[in-house]
């Protein structure tokens, strides 16, 4: 499957970029930090696993992948057809460092998928379909790392100018109280489904997305973890069916015991560790 084309920034998570006011933020508001107290005792399993990441207590996990794109025109490709250019075999534990291939007749000639985030597209369709999963009215809440982008621009080292809203806004985010997990901390806002692409731009930095996300009635929960290049959706059976089937969507199911670790791919050969002289 090839997916559609788009721009991608090409800026990781964790390092600063422009502030931007270009997107609609009136919707996102910051949210208690209780409200998400209770997916930490719901965090079952060790790390690198999807269970150290997403709740326990769903029917169905679902593993998104973020999809990698071409030079120059940044066109998006899934893993599916990497693996087909590279001659690797897809799967739920897949992992990109093997997708993409090793020898020069067989790598991946383009760039990696981005990690620790979803693309500004794939955001937008993800969430268009959780819209129609849950009960209405639809609140949902965005959990955003600390240590992401918005949090560490340098001008958070100058003198607060009290007249810039948006500079209020993250020195009030980054000194308040956090949601806290297992190596991981996070500020809390709230939305509606359509606003989960304007988060970043709420904290000034659009490059970034909701981390973790879920809906008033607990019906899914998103987990999108700095340090993987794919999004765990927890579920039920009707919100997985229509995501696994969606034509705009590359996403697996995967058990909740499964991993994501960079050692989790059993089924394709294993990178070289040997480098040319």
């Amino acid at each position: 499957m090839q997916l559609a084309s788009r721009r991608q920034s090409g800026r990781g998570s964790g390092h600063p970029a422009p502030r931007s006011k270009s997107c609609d933020t009136a919707g996102v508001k910051e949210a208690d930090v209780e409200l998400g107290e209770w997916i930490r005792p719901q965090l079952t399993g060790q790390w690198g696993t999807v269970a150290a990441i997403s709740p326990a207590g769903y029917l169905n996990y679902v593993r998104i992948f973020h999809p990698a794109a071409s030079d120059p025109t940044d066109q998006l490709y899934s893993w599916s057809h990497v693996a087909t250019v590279t001659h690797r075999t897809m799967h739920p534990q897949a992992q990109w460092q093997q997708i993409a291939g090793d020898s020069d007749s067989e790598r991946w000639p383009h760039k990696s998928p981005v990690i620790g985030r979803l693309h500004h597209s794939l955001t937008r369709t993800v969430f268009a379909v959780l819209a129609t999963k849950t009960t209405p009215p639809t609140e949902v809440y965005f959990g955003v790392w600390e240590g992401t982008g918005w949090a560490m621009h340098d001008d958070l080292t100058r003198p607060l100018d009290v007249g810039n809203e948006l500079d209020q806004r993250i020195a009030r985010l980054a000194q308040g109280p956090k949601l806290t997990h297992p190596g991981r901390s996070y500020v809390l806002l709230r939305g509606t489904p359509n606003d989960a692409d304007a988060v970043g731009a709420y904290l000034g930095d659009t490059t970034i997305s909701a981390h973790l996300a879920w809906p008033t009635d607990r019906a899914w929960c998103i987990s999108t973890d700095v340090d993987y290049d794919s999004t765990i959706l927890a579920c039920d059976h009707d919100t997985a069916e229509t995501i696994l089937t969606h034509p705009d969507i590359e996403a697996l199911p995967i058990p909740h015991t499964g991993r994501l670790d960079i050692n989790a791919d059993h089924i394709n050969p294993p990178r070289s560790t040997t480098f040319p002289s």
